[in-house]
């Protein structure tokens, strides 16, 4: 019996796994050390199904750390209360400009460039905050995300931050 469940957990795990790497939906995260101007990342994805894909500019912390949530929810230009029923999103005090291309078939071809200034917070989680910085439909193929920084952000340079690179999430 204690082998049975053995082989069964480690047959679990192979198929997650299994599962996990055929995926039709990838997501990429790549670290993306924002705050001096020319900081630069490059993400590449591998797409399996025509879908809409989406560059955000990921801003992380542990979960259940409330002073490191509402010091990078600052970072990004959250929404804060003026007073009563008056609210303002600042967005983040950041100058950034997107490339994608599409690497194969057929190679080296340039799909979509965007210049984002002040991006804005998009979604969030329970160790996340996410400002989409730009959507594509892509088809299958291989494609390169580039995504520079045209400022300089000294507030940013300690900052958890990464480029966020997968489905876009269209709500419910």
């Amino acid at each position: 019996m204690h082998m049975t469940t053995r082989t069964l957990a480690l047959a679990t795990v192979l198929a997650t796994a299994f599962c996990t790497a055929c995926s039709n939906n990838p997501s990429v995260v790549t670290p993306f050390p924002l705050g001096k101007g020319g900081a630069k990342v490059t993400a590449k994805l591998l797409v399996k199904e025509r879908l809409t894909y989406a560059a955000s500019l990921r801003y992380e912390y542990k979960e259940n750390d409330s002073t490191e949530r509402a010091h990078q929810w600052k970072l990004a230009g959250g929404s804060t209360r003026l007073s009563p029923g008056n609210w303002v999103e600042p967005c983040a005090n950041l100058n950034l400009f997107v490339k994608v291309r599409q690497l194969d078939p057929p190679s080296n071809q340039l799909l979509a460039e965007k210049a984002v200034k002040r991006p804005c917070l998009s979604s969030w989680g329970a160790d996340k905050l996410d400002a989409e910085l730009l959507a594509i439909t892509l088809t299958p193929g291989t494609y390169e995300f580039v995504v520079e920084s045209l400022e300089q952000s000294p507030e940013f340079i300690a900052a958890r931050t990464s480029l966020h690179v997968g489905r876009a999430y269209r709500g419910k």
